[in-house]
């Protein structure tokens, strides 16, 4: 309970220190992702293609002036048509084109062509002139922030990180996060161990009895198998752990707590698999029943206190008592029912 509080409480802090900060953003710059890439160099060379802009929304439409570089989607009633074929003044017409519509540009303002409302005239600095349809007319429906900051080179790592790469880091994330877990409490390594295994032995039932009647023999031999295996991973893992705490305690001193904890959870396996034994008994074999009986009483009887500083008690016994149980337990077919 005390190593789930801990968890938890960790947990908490971790999301306070996320909401403020996307907080703290949101209170600068108006958005809490106010980040863009530039894609093109129509901005060239104050911006270059790659180059990470920091926008804010914080400053209104009707406060931009000439000289601002701003982000707008293009103009949702106007696109560019060249007609060759047209008379040489008509050749640019000006027509809607919705296909075109919430394509993000940046590009500086150099004309404020009307005030009520309020349009202006964009243009790139690497463009020769304003191109219809794309630099004008803007308005504050288009409108989406004025850049602030321009970090060079900065969104190459935006495309690095893109699915799959994106996820791939969230994972490594949190598995360092699981990993410090582990490390600083030992009591999670059992619990994470037997959510492995349980996991696992769910998924290997689920597979292998699809072709079966879950009441039919074959099905319930599969289950008892399976199981049993599982508790006796378990347990061969549990004492391994209790073991090595034992190993680096020193003579004569009481048990670690980290040891009896995952004694007491050892305990709980062989109480589950001795519960499964008693109900599968025309499943096995009455000698295979009796040797599985054995090395559950084994484990009940270790007293801890008695082997500190010296180990798990005959905790080489107890494994190859546990590989020979599962061995036997591997010779069991689908088709075969021990008697």
């Amino acid at each position: 309970m005390e190593v789930a509080r801990t968890v938890i409480a960790e947990l908490a802090l971790l999301g306070i220190a996320v909401m403020a900060i996307l907080v703290a953003v949101f209170f600068a710059f108006g958005s809490v992702y106010p980040f863009y890439v530039v894609v093109s160099g129509s901005m060239v060379p104050t911006l270059e293609i790659k180059d990470m802009l920091i926008v804010t929304t914080r400053v209104d439409f009707e406060d931009i002036r000439p000289g601002d570089v701003i982000l707008f989607n293009r103009p949702s009633e106007y696109a560019e048509l060249h007609d060759p074929d047209l008379p040489r003044d008509s050749q640019t017409a000006l027509f809607d084109r919705p296909d075109r519509h919430g394509t993000v540009i940046v590009h500086r303002v150099i004309e404020v062509l009307e005030d009520n409302p309020r349009v202006l005239m964009t243009q790139g600095d690497a463009n020769p002139g304003p191109i219809p349809g794309t630099d004008y007319p803007v308005s504050g429906n288009e409108y989406l922030g004025k850049m602030v900051y321009a970090i060079s080179g900065a969104g190459a790592v935006t495309d690095f990180i893109r699915p799959p790469v994106s996820y791939a880091l969230i994972a490594v994330v949190i598995g360092l996060f699981v990993a410090y877990e582990l490390h600083t409490h030992p009591k999670w390594q059992w619990r994470l161990i037997l959510l492995a295994f349980q996991f696992r032995d769910r998924t290997f039932i689920s597979i292998r009895m699809i072709k079966y009647d879950p009441k039919s023999r074959k099905a319930q031999t599969i289950f008892v198998r399976q199981g049993l295996k599982n508790y006796f991973a378990v347990i061969l893992l549990s004492a391994g752990m209790a073991n090595r705490a034992l190993k680096a305690a020193d003579a004569g001193r009481a048990a670690p707590a980290d040891a009896s904890s995952v004694h007491k959870n050892a305990l709980l396996a062989v109480a589950r698999a001795g519960t499964m034994l008693d109900m599968s008994q025309d499943l096995l074999d009455a000698a295979m029943a009796g040797e599985i009986r054995s090395l559950l009483s084994k484990i009940e009887s270790v007293s801890l206190e008695s082997g500190v500083g010296e180990g798990y008690p005959d905790y080489e016994e107890i494994k190859k008592r546990v590989a020979h149980c599962t061995g036997r337990l591997d010779s069991m077919g689908d088709d075969a029912v021990l008697r």
